[in-house]
């Protein structure tokens, strides 16, 4: 059976969608778009996301590890820009970069030997800046140990990897010379260059055996310490212990990974996640849905997902769509209405910008972009674009020829001609 789609726009942000097939049978919908594209970081994140956008078209996404480093390098400076006034728009972008930065490391990066941990541990430590936050506050301190939360900062420093910080406080306790004398010695992926995977699993295996063999016989002065060694040694429930230092489940089995399996593979990853999700089930929301997608490669449902939990907004939809389909990781099959996801999410997208004064024309530059159905909308939301003087014309004109939109450029003409006869401009 042959299906026909087709788009009637309503109003400048309503557009209706009908499927019509061969039985005459007709389905229809309306899709609504509220995003507010008029604050400063949104304008920012449209114009350089249309930039990596026309760069990846043109390479036909022959680089598509490097372009996605620029969409995540745009999203942390506009995080960066932001200040405390612009907390919700900072919590948006926050996920934005989360989301984007799980899949590429998931989906596009290249990981020497398959290992994924120093990818996460890099992403954690972003995100969850508080540990190196809460150490000056503590160095600050005459006396270090006194500050109330010496010990968090300790547990957490280690929760990030940020060994030689911990050691620098866990020196001046009581316990320092037996503790550190563990953690200086403990292999670290980052720093085993020149050796191979396998070399490294052997030197960390002897490493923490070490560590075992002394947890059974140690003598600690204070109760924490017992603690930090049990954290050496992997210990589940230490970390479930300290969980609330993690705030997530990803940041806990990123922790719980450094200190068990520090050469985990992307392949097994999705089981630690379940493991620690469980810890967390109580704080569970759709974001760590979309992240868990992500670990079990399911790219489909990742996309899905995000449309779902970001639907007044299709920028981050719409690009990850974009460079997942480049990176081979989302094929394009079609859906029930006639394009594939990516297409699907681009035309969303691009409807947002179409009536937008600034974005008019990145609207266009998206739509030529979805080949299947991509004309048909722009033929229909061209013509409503509001021509409020005429060098509004003669640009919608001029991208109308780029486009090769001969009839719509013509009426445009047209409108032109009528505008200035009437105002006695020829």
């Amino acid at each position: 059976m042959v299906s026909k789609v087709g788009a009637s726009w309503l109003t400048e942000n309503k557009l209706m969608l009908f499927n019509s097939s061969e039985s005459n049978e007709i389905d229809f919908r309306v899709e609504t778009w509220e995003a507010n594209l008029d604050s400063l970081i949104n304008k920012y994140i449209v114009f350089e996301g249309h930039s990596v956008f026309s760069e990846i078209q043109l390479s036909n996404g022959s680089d598509v590890q490097s372009h996605s480093h620029a969409y995540r390098s745009l999203l942390r400076a506009a995080i960066q820009e932001l200040g405390p006034e612009d907390e919700d728009d900072k919590k948006l972008v926050a996920l934005y970069e989360l989301v984007w930065s799980f899949c590429e490391v998931l989906f596009i990066e290249h990981l020497p030997g398959g290992c994924v941990l120093p990818y996460l541990m890099e992403l954690m430590q972003w995100h969850f800046p508080q540990p190196m936050e809460t150490l000056d506050d503590v160095l600050s301190f005459e006396e270090p140990m006194e500050h109330p939360k010496f010990w968090d900062c300790v547990i957490s420093l280690l929760f990030q990897g940020h060994i030689n910080e911990a050691l620098a406080l866990l020196k001046i306790t009581a316990d320092g010379p037996e503790l550190t004398s563990f953690l200086e010695k403990m292999p670290l992926l980052n720093n085993f260059s020149g050796h191979s995977l396998s070399e490294f699993k052997i030197s960390w295996s002897m490493w923490q055996e070490n560590c075992k063999q002394n947890l059974e016989s140690a003598s600690f002065v204070l109760d924490e310490s017992s603690d930090i060694l049990e954290i050496l040694c992997g210990n589940l429930d230490v970390f479930i212990k300290y969980k609330d230092l993690a705030q997530t489940w990803y940041h806990l089995m990123t922790s719980y990974l450094l200190y068990t399996m520090p050469t985990v593979t992307v392949v097994t990853l999705h089981h630690q996640a379940k493991e620690m999700m469980a810890v967390f089930k109580d704080y569970l929301n759709p974001l760590d849905e979309i992240l868990f997608s992500a670990m079990e490669f399911d790219a489909h449902s990742v996309l899905t997902q995000c449309i779902a939990q970001f639907k007044n907004n299709w920028w981050l939809s719409a690009h990850l769509a974009d460079i997942l389909y480049h990176a081979k990781q989302l094929d394009d099959t079609e859906l029930q209405y006639g394009c594939s996801l990516r297409e699907y999410t681009l035309l969303h997208y691009a409807s947002e910008l179409i009536f937008h004064e600034d974005f008019w024309s990145i609207g266009m530059d998206y739509f030529v972009e979805c080949k299947k159905l991509g004309k048909s909308y722009l033929e229909t939301a061209v013509p409503r674009i509001p021509l409020e003087n005429q060098n509004k014309a003669l640009r919608v004109w001029s991208a109308c020829e780029k486009h090769g939109l001969v009839t719509i450029g013509s009426n445009v003409c047209r409108v032109m001609s009528s505008a200035a006869n009437q105002n006695n401009q020829l």
